[in-house]
């Protein structure tokens, strides 16, 4: 089944205002696949890996059986610093 922007904006949400919860790129996605503010993970610059003791929303839904994916186009956001944990494809080819 197809869906069309005029479908989506029929049965979808509409958010007035979204904010970021720190104005860095890293721990912004951070926050967003672990569901854990900046100041609780303590990632608060880009370049710094993810801490292996974080669980990551792409690992819970791996574990369940769901596919998984990302295609960043950032290299602050590089599987090699632990954002790729969890994820089946992580296309982080920068060349």
């Amino acid at each position: 089944m197809a869906v069309t922007f005029d479908a989506m904006a029929e049965e979808g949400v509409r958010f007035d205002a979204a904010y970021a919860q720190i104005p860095v790129t890293g721990p912004s996605h951070l926050t967003i696949l672990s569901g854990v503010g900046p100041w609780a993970h303590r990632t608060l610059l880009n370049g710094v890996s993810v801490p292996s003791d974080l669980p990551l929303l792409a690992e819970r839904l791996r574990f369940v059986g769901y596919e998984t994916g990302a295609f960043v186009s950032a290299f602050v956001l590089d599987g090699a610093f632990g954002f790729s944990r969890g994820f089946r494809v992580y296309d982080d080819d920068f060349s």
